[in-house]
């Protein structure tokens, strides 16, 4: 299959996934909050904040609430956080809520797009195996955020892609 064709089916595939606007929260309290968030899952981080606790993320490794310091609880009076956001922004890995894990609008840095290809490159020896949109979504998010200077990489990448 020749890569016009592949990026063809690639592309097809990626369609299928909902990729939604990225947000984050305005005014965390207490520290500097890097996550972005879908929508919903931002609503719901601010509703507890709003009731003094910080809901569980995906890499916490806790499942319940935990609850905000009365410093931060003040913040939040005092300083209430709100959503913001709607707008892809650029990130140093595949932009996917940080609660839900949903696809997420927003390029890839250089850094991003290199260790993606590279991990692609020397995870997967033999060929890549696009099994789902969600799969198809990730490499096809590389290989359009590519700058010039990956060329070789995406191009052997699109060679090792089996449907």
């Amino acid at each position: 299959m020749n890569h016009e064709i592949k990026l063809g089916k690639l592309k097809a595939m990626a369609s299928e996934v909902t990729v939604v606007p990225d947000y984050w929260i305005a005014n965390y309290p207490g520290q500097h909050n890097c996550q972005q968030y879908c929508l919903d899952c931002c609503e719901k981080h601010i509703a507890g904040l709003e009731k003094g606790v910080h809901t569980p993320e995906r890499d916490d490794r806790v499942e319940e609430p935990i609850p905000l310091s009365e410093e931060d609880k003040l913040s939040v009076v005092e300083n209430p956080p709100h959503v913001d956001g709607g707008w892809g922004s650029e990130y140093d890995n595949l932009p996917v809520c940080s609660t839900c894990d949903a696809p997420l609008s927003g390029s890839l840095t250089d850094m991003a797009v290199s260790e993606e290809l590279s991990h692609h490159l020397e995870v997967n020896e033999g060929s890549v195996l696009v099994a789902s949109p969600r799969k198809a979504w990730e490499l096809e998010s590389v290989i359009s955020n590519a700058s010039c200077e990956h060329q070789a990489s995406v191009e052997l990448l699109i060679e090792k892609l089996s449907f």
